[in-house]
Parts: structure tokens; C-alpha cells; sequence
């Protein structure tokens, strides 16, 4: 087993975890390691970083290790007590997003269960009460607008339909065993990034109803949007800002022959073109 001296490795594991950029909650505490004071953190860890690098493909695939470790019922509980915080039943599958649901700890049983329970409202169809669930801390999202509440709901909807119907076509080639629960539920990181894509759309749009409606202010407004992340915007520049935007859309819908937007890219070249 590992001992202190073998402090080297842990600190190697840990950095490995680091450099392709794993979330903090995949590394394990010292006392883990040594101490085998969590077990099923541990294995989780371990399991992570595998499944990351067999995807990356520099490490066969790790075993499936259902049926092979033994947890407490205070360890396997830990998802399900999460989801009936939301009034969620355990789900069938055996893994949630490639991992053992016995393996979660409070931590991850609390994101994954604030996930599910998006998912679940989602499905019922009701903005008012999707927004409630991407906004809760567990699920930790990023830049979540309260006021985009309809266009977030009508967004993974329709994603969340693209993934079950994918998820039908898959289904008979996978056995009960292999089953995730992620198959057909959007993850984390498929709701962050429907929200980062309606927040991008919704700022595209106010830019370029702005350089419409030749709205100086409103342009800026826009401009200064975090979706966009556009660069050197300065309030100095408004009104040159606004000159080479609406020439650059006027140029654009002549070549296409039809209304059309600037995208991002666009916008952000007229932008660094009038501050020089």
C-alpha cells in the first residue's frame, strides 16, 4: 500500500489532475490516500482521470467496477438523499455521468442531483420553475440571466429532445450494466453551454438592433455585454463604434442579398478597426 514515502506519486497524480484541468472536486485529500478515510472519493477519483485520458487516448479504458467494491449504505445514500431534496426518485442506471453512483460523495451527489433536477423541470416545460433550478448553487452554473428564463427553457428543450432521441438510437447496443443516466439527461456541462449560447445570441441581437436604430447607447450597452467578451471597448470610441458597425452590416447585407446579422468575430474587428 502507499506509505509517506511514497509522497512523490501522490503529488505527480495530483498535478497530472491539474495540468489537463480536472475540477477540484476529482482530487483526493492526503488523509484519502494514506488513511483510506474515504474509499469511495478515492475510487472516484481514480476512475475520473481514467475515463478522461481513455477519451484523450492515452489510457485503456478502466475495468467497470460494479459488483467489485463494497460500499456502506451511508456511502451509496449520499446521491439518493440529494435527490430527495427535490423530490426526485434514485435513477435505474447504475453510473451517472461514467461514474458509480455509489462512488459520489455529498459534494458530487449534491451537483449531480441539482442537474437531475433541472433536467426534471425542463421536461415539465415551465420557465418560471427552470430558472429556480439554474440558478441553484449546487448546479453551478455561470452567468445565468434571470430576464432569459423563456429562451434558456425553449433552448434545452429542444436540446434535451436532440439527446433522447439520440439516446433512443443507442440504446439496444447497450447493456442495463453500462447504462448512464446522462444518456439521455443533458449534463452539466451541455445546460452551461445552451445558456452561454443564448446569452451570445440574445447580445448579438441588442448589437445589431442598435446599429438598426443608429441607438448609440444602446450599442454600447450591448457591446459591453460579458456574453460577447469583446476587447478595448471604449466609451470614448461610441460613436466611431457605430459608424463602422452600421457600414460593415450595410456592406454585408448587400453581398448576401438579404437581412443578416454581424456576428461576433465581425463586430469585434470594426471594434479594434475604429480604435486605431
Amino acid at each position: 500500500g502507499l506509505h509517506f514515502r511514497h509522497t512523490d506519486n501522490t503529488v505527480q497524480w495530483l498535478r497530472a489532475m491539474e495540468s489537463i484541468g480536472l475540477p477540484k472536486i476529482f482530487y483526493p485529500e492526503t488523509t484519502d490516500v494514506y488513511d483510506r478515510k474515504n474509499i469511495p472519493r478515492m475510487i472516484y477519483c481514480i476512475h475520473a482521470l481514467s475515463l478522461y485520458l481513455f477519451k484523450l487516448g492515452l489510457a485503456p479504458q478502466i475495468q467497470d467496477l460494479l459488483g467489485k467494491v463494497d460500499f456502506t449504505e451511508e456511502e451509496i445514500s449520499n446521491m439518493r438523499k440529494e435527490l430527495e431534496k427535490y423530490g426526485i426518485q434514485m435513477p435505474s442506471f447504475s453510473k451517472i455521468g461514467g461514474i458509480l453512483a455509489s462512488e459520489l460523495s455529498v459534494d458530487e451527489a449534491a451537483l449531480h442531483a441539482a442537474v437531475i433536477a433541472i433536467n426534471e423541470a425542463i421536461e415539465k416545460g415551465i420557465a418560471e420553475q427552470t430558472i429556480v433550478t439554474l440558478r441553484n448553487p449546487n448546479a453551478m452554473l455561470l452567468n445565468v440571466d434571470e430576464e432569459l428564463a423563456v429562451d434558456y427553457q425553449n433552448e434545452l428543450f429542444e436540446a434535451k429532445r436532440r439527446k433522447e432521441s439520440n439516446a433512443r438510437l443507442k440504446n439496444g447496443t447497450i447493456s442495463e450494466e453500462e447504462r448512464d443516466v446522462y444518456e439521455e439527461l443533458l449534463t452539466q456541462t451541455e445546460i452551461q453551454g445552451n445558456i452561454n449560447k443564448i446569452n451570445i445570441h440574445i447580445a448579438l441581437v441588442q448589437v445589431n438592433e442598435a446599429i438598426d436604430r443608429q441607438d448609440e447607447v444602446a450599442l454600447m450597452a450591448g457591446l459591453n455585454r460579458p456574453a460577447l467578451s469583446l476587447l478595448e471597448v471604449l466609451p470614448q470610441n461610441s460613436s466611431w463604434y457605430l459608424l463602422q458597425l452600421c457600414d460593415s452590416k450595410e456592406q454585408k447585407i448587400q453581398i448576401a442579398g438579404f437581412p443578416n446579422m454581424l456576428d461576433k468575430s465581425e463586430i469585434q474587428k470594426e471594434v479594434s478597426v475604429a480604435n486605431a
